[in-house]
């Protein structure tokens, strides 16, 4: 989920355009259509720290919006962090890359970390504020780690306050359950217990005092 704070960088690299044809600016008519693209941006030292990849993208000049089928985005790790991947049948958006919309078998992954293992989200859409760095969506929501696994009718994500609110749907199916198992690299993490062994008090010594002038004999 902290690939939200990136999307703002995707949104705006989406939307940059040459200049749009005046014929066609009044016309929900693409101006220009890019097809198998990626693009990749660098930090300072050259290290990939985000990628972004469609089987096509269509820039529409009237309303400044771009249309992606097939978005495929990765943000990098970096200083250690697990790599984020999202990805979807289709991408929308909006001017300046103020509102994303993406829709059919959408899907986040955060990769697995010596802790804990991938983060999976799976719906059907998401609606995503990159500079409120909110993502929600009113579509059945499914999020999956190790064998922990919440179901809901829907999902509001604020990253900035760092709070994942679950939705209940409008049917009973949606209504939001949770089943959590305690992840097995947590259980592997933990020093292994000492297997139980049944002991028995130790029988104190018994010694009968010897007679005045006897030695006693020691035992064997």
């Amino acid at each position: 989920m902290a690939l939200l704070a990136s999307l703002t960088w995707w949104a705006d690299t989406a939307v940059q355009a040459p200049v749009p044809k005046q014929d066609s600016s009044l016309r929900h008519d693409p101006d220009y259509i890019l097809n198998n693209f990626h693009t990749l941006k660098t930090d300072i030292d050259g290290r990939p720290k985000y990628r972004l990849a469609a089987v096509e993208m269509q820039h529409f000049p009237d309303d400044d919006s771009t249309h992606l089928v097939r978005p495929h985005f990765t943000q990098y790790a970096l200083s250690g962090e697990p790599y984020t991947q999202i990805e979807s049948q289709r991408g929308t958006v909006t001017s300046n890359g103020e509102q994303v919309y993406l829709t059919e078998q959408v899907r986040i992954l955060r990769a697995a970390t010596p802790d804990q293992g991938p983060l999976v989200v799976t719906t059907e859409y998401l609606h995503i504020t990159p500079d409120d760095e909110i993502a929600r969506t009113d579509k059945p929501v499914t999020i999956t780690q190790d064998k922990s696994v919440a179901r809901a009718g829907g999902m509001i994500y604020d990253k900035k306050n760092s709070i994942l609110t679950l939705l209940r749907g409008k049917s009973r199916e949606e209504r939001v359950r949770i089943h959590y198992e305690k992840p097995p690299h947590a259980q592997a993490a933990k020093p292994a217990k000492k297997a139980a062994v049944k002991k028995t008090p130790a029988k104190a010594a018994t010694t009968k005092k010897a007679a005045p002038g006897t030695t006693k004999p020691r035992r064997p």
